[in-house]
């Protein structure tokens, strides 16, 4: 927990136990770490705080720690004592008050710690009166002295009972103890002119409360009654104002529904246009890509076409030039048939040639034997070709 939470909490702590509302006070005293606390005033209200609920052991745990904290703590281990007490813890409570006597040996608290003590102890009334009259001695207060002239009474000593309850009314005059005094002394004397008067004063400011009370009563029950006819027109114009809210509401929301349908219609036209628009673009491009095709079809018809003719005159010219290398090739065929034939007839011709020379040569024919040379060195050259004779 950081200082601001802290600084938080603990004055949602004080403002909670001035309201003395000390439930909610000890709920939000658990919420925090008290063993890591050093502030002496806030250990002391935390333990006010667990004190007035009931839960000592706590307060003793918080205030040991602020006694560790606290330069002067007589009235820290005085509250310890007490608490002691409460929490049915006497041998704590005598250290306690031994701690008290020794650091505060003149203080007149240890009279009354030592007669809640006896108290606690449940002594006799004569050990109780002996040490509320030394405490009277040396300190007279009108609470205890009331106790006390109550233990005279209670012990039959009428007369210090009496002589002690007129000395409360003459030192303190006024208050409530002056009060239970003179109701006290009235069991056991009459009472002077002037307590009497007092008791009257008394009487009469107890019925001046009482009237004041229930005047303020009266007044409260009426301003009650106002504010919650107050409170009831109130609530009448919050519902008649909330109908009108509400028929407004229901006016603007029916509004809002017209318009919302009206521009729902209006989106509804808006994307059937839309659509037809966009159908009409898509017949469109279907038509424009039907044409495409189409077009496509005739060019890849045509070229189809084309590639078929040129086919077919590859085809052809493949078909020439197969027919012509038949050709050729039976032309050589031929070709070659024709020379073997030429030659076995040049061969045979020639033999005959020979033989006519021979008997042209025979005959002596000069002009026959000049071409005869002539005939032999051309058909060595031809190599058997054709020759023409």
């Amino acid at each position: 927990m950081d200082k601001y939470e802290y600084q938080l909490k603990t004055e949602h702590i004080r403002q909670v136990a001035a309201r003395k509302e000390y439930g909610e006070a000890a709920k939000l005293c658990d919420t925090i770490d008290w063993t890591k606390i050093r502030d002496v005033k806030m250990l002391t209200l935390a333990a006010d705080v667990y004190t007035a609920v009931g839960e000592y052991e706590k307060a003793i745990d918080i205030l040991q720690q602020a006694y560790e904290y606290a330069a002067m703590g007589r009235r820290i281990v005085y509250r310890l004592t007490e608490l002691a007490l409460k929490a049915d813890s006497y041998d704590d409570a005598k250290n306690y008050f031994e701690e008290f006597c020794r650091i505060a040996p003149n203080d007149q608290g240890r009279y009354i710690l030592l007669y809640k003590m006896a108290r606690y102890q449940k002594a006799t009334l004569d050990e109780k009166i002996k040490i509320l009259e030394a405490y009277k001695r040396e300190d007279f207060d009108e609470k205890w002295a009331y106790e006390l002239a109550v233990l005279y009474a209670m012990n039959n000593e009428k007369d210090k009972c009496i002589q002690l309850c007129d000395d409360i009314i003459l030192w303190f005059g006024l208050g409530k103890y002056v009060e239970k005094a003179l109701s006290l002394k009235s069991q056991f004397a009459p009472l002077t002119p002037a307590q009497k008067e007092k008791v009257q004063k008394f009487a009469d400011k107890k019925a001046q409360e009482e009237n004041e009370k229930l005047q303020k009563k009266q007044e409260e029950q009426e301003k009650k009654e106002s504010q919650a006819e107050l409170a009831k027109k109130a609530a009448a114009q919050e519902k008649i104002s909330k109908w009108q809210e509400e028929q407004e509401k229901a006016y603007q929301a029916e509004q809002e529904a017209a318009k919302k349908e009206a521009k729902a219609r209006e989106d509804e036209q808006k994307a059937l246009l839309e659509r037809e628009e966009k159908l009409r673009k898509q017949r469109e491009e279907e038509l424009e890509a039907v044409e495409r095709l189409k077009k496509e079809q005739r060019l890849e018809h045509a070229r189809q076409s084309v590639v078929t003719s040129d086919m077919n005159e590859i085809m052809a010219v493949i078909q020439r030039a197969k027919q012509e290398d038949a050709q050729n090739e039976l032309q050589d065929e031929l070709a070659k048939q024709v020379q073997q034939v030429q030659q076995l007839a040049g061969e045979r011709i020639w033999s005959w040639f020979l033989k006519f020379l021979q008997m042209l040569k025979r005959k002596k024919n000069c002009r026959c034997l000049r071409i005869f040379p002539i005939c032999m060195m051309k058909f060595q050259r031809t190599k058997l070709q054709k020759v023409k004779f």
